[in-house]
């Protein structure tokens, strides 16, 4: 390389948000190029950079350190440089911490990976679901980016892998939300050679997995969202299953990104195909593809159960006559019983009848969850005894308020004596074998494998369809209805029947009677109110410190983004169970300021906790 020229390097290293490059002479022996991995002396240390452009030297170069190795082995291409700068840019970081949250450290030997698993398995599903599958490919052929629906998480993998065999030298990504899924996958599709990576696998084998798909020894890359920050540039199609699960979104830590956009930026700057698979889309999808590319099967409406109506002859006031009945028949047929309840403990809330005093968590002002012999926090992991008397008033006639699992619980044992009653929640798995299981999502989500199902489970019930609607979002009625569609499509592989419970049976009927409809309403809802695709949702918080001068620093921020118009500002007050009360600065900006606005973010002191896109 001729002599006199300087590398920009970005270190690999979690620097804060406001530093940028460093300078770097080159020896004359050396050749480097944007993207080039290389050795780098650092504070004392060796650390590994990558290049970001080379140039003439500038200023005094005698002070300046000069790069010590080239790594060889891995070097990114413009496209992968421009992603990690993009990242970098929407999440309100340094592109080095970007760099050394996605790169493995490199070991000194990498590991030989066996991509031959002895328990492949083939792929069985039933004959009606072909024509469905056969419609899903068409699409596929038609639109180089388009939603698929698909019943459940089998029938996806089944569209995945007849795809697989229809173009046998493609390579193809596929994502999941979490190691679960992976593990359940993986199996079905040892026949391609397969790439697995989740984010729990040591660094060294990590980075075997992105070589050995990097050189094309396997074909299809499997990962959860870990998997995004580092996709090889020799894909060919994306696939990205149960696409509307939140777990694609990193919230608790930085980078605060949403895989689906990174996928989405890899797939539009190398012009491979991607495909969202899920039950349901998004409303954002309708932005995201088009109307057009929504390609949302017919659904038929559920078997609904409105509470209103049989309130007066019902067991208890969450279990309806009719699905008294129906687990009655079930049982007496020898099959079990499968219910699904979100709702934690015995009862939903206290509350003193003398006075009529409530009692929120002293914490956080969240609601206490009644178990049966404490009051519980969910949101900051508050725990308090049971109050014998009112705080407030001394009376003692302290009612429980909503009903939880636990009372559910009772209330099956008390409906149904003699038969096994088992409660399936996360930290807490009772017996998987009993007459019936009150599960929360932890059962689908962790336990439940849909490639192989119980065979003995005659009926999926959904105990209340309308917790989702109490959430304070956007996304409520479209939540609700997902989980709807979820627990069908379990029903649907387990054989079992669907029925599902509610109050408010005229809020569901609006999408099973025109899906599409449904969104385009949906969109122009958001629209009108200032939601989330049209405005782009961000919030700031400052790490530790006091809570006065956290919220004069928020205040002043305040101040500068009013300059950014149009733009909602509201304070808020955030808790965890290791941290106590802190000011949180949410804001709402239209997508058209996005990009200035994430300028000036960059400039903030590292102390403030930024997530730019918090409602995805």
């Amino acid at each position: 390389m001729p002599e006199g020229l300087v590398a920009e390097v970005y270190p690999v290293l979690r620097l804060p948000r406001r530093f940028f490059v460093f300078d770097y002479t080159i020896p004359q022996e050396m050749n480097l190029q944007r993207g080039q991995m290389v050795r780098i002396p650092f504070r004392d240390k060796t650390i590994l950079g990558v290049v970001r452009s080379v140039g003439s030297k500038r200023g005094n170069p005698e002070r300046l350190k000069s790069v010590l190795e080239r790594v060889k082995e891995w070097i990114f291409d413009d496209v992968e440089m421009d992603f990690f700068e993009w990242l970098a840019l929407e999440t309100a970081q340094s592109v080095s911490a970007i760099l050394h949250v996605a790169i493995p450290p490199l070991p000194k030997r990498i590991p030989s990976l066996s991509t031959n698993i002895s328990e492949g398995k083939s792929l069985r599903v039933r004959a009606s679901e072909s024509e469905e599958i056969s419609r899903a490919l068409e699409k596929m052929r038609t639109y180089r980016e388009c939603f698929i629906h698909a019943k459940d998480r089998v029938q996806m993998a089944a569209m995945v892998v007849a795809y697989a065999y229809m173009h046998p030298h493609d390579q193809l990504a596929i994502f999941v939300p979490n190691v679960w899924d992976a593990t359940c996958l993986l199996p079905y599709l040892t026949f391609a050679g397969v790439t697995l990576l989740t984010g729990e696998e040591s660094p060294s084998h990590r980075l075997a997995a992105i070589q050995s798909f990097r050189k094309k020894e396997t074909r299809i890359f499997l990962a959860t969202r870990a998997g995004s920050l580092l996709l090889p540039a020799c894909v060919d199609a994306i696939f990205v299953l149960r696409s509307s699960h939140e777990s694609y979104k990193q919230s608790d830590r930085n980078p605060r990104y949403d895989a689906r956009e990174t996928i989405r930026f890899f797939a539009s700057h190398r012009a491979c195909r991607l495909f969202f698979l899920d039950v349901m889309p998004r409303t954002e999808d309708m932005v995201t593809f088009g109307p057009d590319r929504l390609c949302i099967s017919t659904h038929a409406l559920p078997e609904m159960i409105e509470l209103n109506r049989e309130k007066n002859v019902s067991p208890h006031p969450r279990l309806s006559y009719t699905i008294f009945q129906k687990i009655t028949d079930v049982l007496e047929s020898g099959k079990r019983i499968f219910c699904v309840y979100n709702r934690k403990g015995k009862a939903r809330a206290l509350r003193c009848e003398d006075c009529k005093k409530e009692f929120p968590c002293p914490q956080c002002g969240g609601v206490f969850t009644v178990y049966e012999t404490t009051i519980q926090c969910h949101h900051c992991g508050c725990i308090e005894p049971i109050p014998l008397s009112c705080p407030g008033c001394g009376g003692s006639h302290l009612i429980e308020r909503g009903f939880g699992n636990r009372s559910l619980q009772e209330a099956f044992q008390k409906a149904f004596p003699g038969i096994t009653v088992s409660l399936l929640e996360q930290n807490h798995l009772e017996d998987l074998e009993a007459h019936i299981l009150l599960a929360t999502n932890v059962y689908t989500e962790s336990i439940l494998n849909s490639f192989t199902p119980p065979t003995d489970i005659g009926c999926v019930i959904l105990l209340d369809a309308d917790l989702p609607l109490h959430e304070s979002s956007a996304q409520s009625l479209e939540q609700a209805i997902r989980m709807i569609e979820e627990l069908r499509g379990v029903a649907f592989r387990l054989r079992a029947d669907f029925l599902m419970q509610t109050h408010v049976r005229e809020f569901f009927q609006t999408y099973y009677q025109n899906p599409l409809s449904f969104f385009q309403k949906e969109l122009m809802l958001r629209n009108t109110y200032r939601q989330p695709p049209i405005c782009r949702p961000m919030r700031i918080m400052r790490r530790g410190g006091d809570v006065r001068q956290s919220r004069f620093e928020l205040e002043h921020i305040r101040e500068q983004l009013e300059g950014y118009h149009p733009i909602d500002v509201l304070f808020s007050f955030f808790h965890s169970r290791t941290t106590q009360a802190c000011p949180i600065l949410s804001f709402s900006v239209e997508q058209t300021y996005v990009p200035d606005l994430l300028v000036f973010l960059r400039t903030l002191p590292d102390h403030f906790i930024i997530d730019t896109n918090r409602n995805l």
